[in-house]
């Protein structure tokens, strides 16, 4: 069995950040046991106790000690949902010795650790530390886990982003639509002779010609976003122009990050090599490698063979392999210096291996194993000087890992050398290389219908320029007021003046002879004793519960952006298996599903109550003497 190569080098160890610990403490404080049982349970049946039977754990149990840096994933996995069983059971104790066996199973194995830190969180905080540094761990050199980490985080808030984009733009296209739709009709009306009905629906369809062109929720609502531009405040015009920027660039930021979240459809991206460098000779990613090698001919493919031939002993057809793929260009050439060595002290040729671990160091002087495996070589000729200064620059480079072979050769005896393997920071390199095509995940492609993604930012400058030289023109034409009683959208055209002020035609006629204090009284009045519609009241009730929405119609526009960025980021979550890679592959449902949607669940509640609140304080505070007074009024009348 290949070992993995375990050591994080000097570039991968550079990447430890604070975010990787907020996000698995997060992980594990909002894991949801309930979700999880849900997500794991279906996969295991009745049988699984009967087909684990007790002799085959204790010969697992003797392969393990024998091998203790070996991987047995398939254990791993059986021992990790029996676990799962037992703590659905009730028996905590079980589950947990259950999970603590599926991780010394498998070391790169992170289910077990997430459960195992989740259920001794609060009863035993020291060791749920421990077992977080050891997630930690995985995380850097596991290369699957940060793909999906990376994946989901760019997805999750391109995703996230757009929604609290477009909850906003609807906000504030809800805010101004009666002042869009009066100034389009009135332009009609003006222009064509029109009456006011029939104005008002060719107004409704040519406002909704841009909605027929299929170009996307996004490009739309730009079109409308400037197309309303002369209505806004400050605050607003703030939040149009940073939705309008996002709207441009999300197209651009998922190209340009297409190669860490797209997938080639053949499925020969870097976690296959991660995966089969782990068990070379497994039936199925030999099978893959084989058609790789028949189609393509990659140097990665001829890497991956080599190490299958290491391992079953055919050190010739191993070295054939490693300078095959060596040709290519495409493999670190310490990584397959150090395996041929390997391969020439299996045929027996430690000259020949010695000087193959000289080039490896010579290509990575940071790299441990040429150094350890030029220690063994150099022990086995009885060069025990070198050896022992060759041993010390191992230690030096990875001491915990060099404790880890030292012990394990006090049990199996001479120490053996270690293939190495591609770590984290060279799969990455990879990648980047050969990205996956760019299609988006179906919720953003609902947002952006196109085929190709780079061209969303051109269309969506376009609607902007055009919907900001519609709003400026329409803007000359007839100019929009507000009635200064009932608010009402008024043009020139239908306005009345009074005390320098618009007034619809209603409410002048209702004010016409009246004094300015005779006004201002009858406007106190209807302040303070006139009830609002029913449909006015369940409107802004309704609006309150939408995050982001609510508040720019009726709240403020800081706190609507606010509630806005949270509901996206919410609702995304809660739509993680629409969209989200999943985590651990297997016959059962991702466990992890449960637990993001709770997360996203807490955050569109959190959402709701920031715009609820808003909305109720904004009403409260317009509806007070005080905001009465703060207007252009007669105070000794009022």
């Amino acid at each position: 069995m290949v070992q993995r190569r375990a050591h994080a080098d000097s570039r991968v160890a550079g990447r430890r950040l604070p975010w990787t610990i907020l996000f698995f403490l997060g992980l594990l404080v909002l894991w949801n046991p309930l979700a999880t049982a849900q997500g794991t349970g279906g996969g295991m049946n009745g049988t699984t106790e009967e087909n684990l039977t007790q002799s085959r754990w204790e010969r697992l149990e003797e392969e393990r000690r024998q091998n203790p840096s070996g991987n047995h994933r398939l254990a791993a996995i059986d021992a990790f949902l029996l676990g799962q069983e037992a703590w659905d059971a009730g028996r905590a104790d079980e589950a947990r010795e259950h999970w603590s066996r599926s991780g010394a199973f498998d070391h790169s194995y992170l289910p077990p650790r997430l459960r195992l830190v989740q259920t001794s969180l609060l009863s035993d905080f020291s060791g749920a530390m421990v077992t977080l540094r050891q997630c930690l761990e995985i995380f850097q050199r596991d290369f699957q886990v940060q793909q999906w980490v990376l994946s989901n985080a760019i997805l999750g808030f391109c995703l996230a982003a757009t929604l609290a984009s477009v909850a906003l733009v609807i906000g504030l296209l809800l805010k101004h639509a009666r002042s869009l739709h009066h100034t389009v009709r009135e332009t009609l009306a003006y222009a064509f002779r029109l009456d006011p009905i029939p104005a008002g629906i060719l107004a409704i369809v040519a406002l909704l010609i841009p909605v027929a062109a299929n170009l996307g929720i996004v490009v739309t609502a730009l079109f409308y976003l400037f197309l309303t531009g002369y209505r806004y405040n400050r605050g607003e015009r703030v939040i149009a122009l940073a939705t309008a920027s996002w709207g441009i660039i999300v197209g651009p930021v998922l190209v340009v990050t297409s190669p860490w979240w797209s997938v080639p459809p053949n499925g020969r991206n870097a976690v296959l090599i991660s995966e089969a460098q782990e068990d070379p000779t497994s039936p199925a990613f030999r099978l893959r490698v084989d058609d790789w090698i028949e189609e393509e001919g990659k140097g990665v493919a001829l890497y991956l063979e080599g190490l299958a031939s290491k391992v079953e002993r055919d050190s010739d057809r191993a070295v054939l392999f490693y300078e095959r793929a060596g040709r290519s260009g495409e493999i670190p050439q310490w990584v397959l210096q150090t395996n041929i060595g390997n391969a020439r002290i299996q045929a027996d040729e430690p000259d020949m291996a010695i000087s193959h671990y000289h080039s490896a160091i010579g290509q990575d002087p940071g790299a441990f194993e040429p150094h350890y495996n030029l220690a063994v070589t150099q022990a086995r000729a009885g060069q025990y000087l070198q050896s022992d200064a060759r041993f010390e620059l191992a230690s030096r480079i990875d001491l915990d890992r060099f404790r880890a072979l030292t012990r394990k050769n006090e049990d199996l005896g001479e120490p053996e050398p270690i293939d190495a393997l591609w770590g984290a920071s060279d799969l990455w390199a990879w990648t980047l290389k050969h990205p996956g095509p760019v299609v988006a995940p179906s919720p953003l492609s609902f947002f952006l219908p196109m085929r190709s993604l780079i061209w969303s930012a051109p269309i969506a400058v376009l609607a902007l320029v055009v919907g900001l030289i519609a709003g400026r023109s329409l803007q000359r034409i007839i100019r929009v007021h507000e009635c200064y009683q009932c608010g009402d959208p008024i043009c020139r055209r239908c306005l009345v003046r009074m005390d320098r002020r618009a007034y619809c035609a209603g409410c002048a006629e209702a004010l016409g002879g009246l004094s300015s204090g005779e006004a201002t009284r009858v406007l106190l009045r209807r302040l303070l004793e006139d009830k609002r519609e029913w449909t006015g009241q369940l409107a802004r009730l309704f609006a309150s519960f939408l995050p982001g929405i609510g508040g720019l119609v009726y709240g403020g526009p800081f706190v609507a952006f606010i509630a806005a960025v949270c509901g996206g980021l919410g609702t995304a979550q809660f739509l993680y298996p629409e969209w989200g890679q999943p985590l651990f592959w297997g016959p059962w449902p991702d466990p992890l599903n449960g637990l993001v949607r709770v997360a996203g669940l807490v955050l569109l509640v959190l959402a709701v109550l920031i715009g609820f609140f808003d909305v109720r304080a904004t009403r409260k505070r317009n509806s007070t003497v005080k905001a009465f007074l703060d207007r252009d009024v007669d105070r000794l009348a009022a």
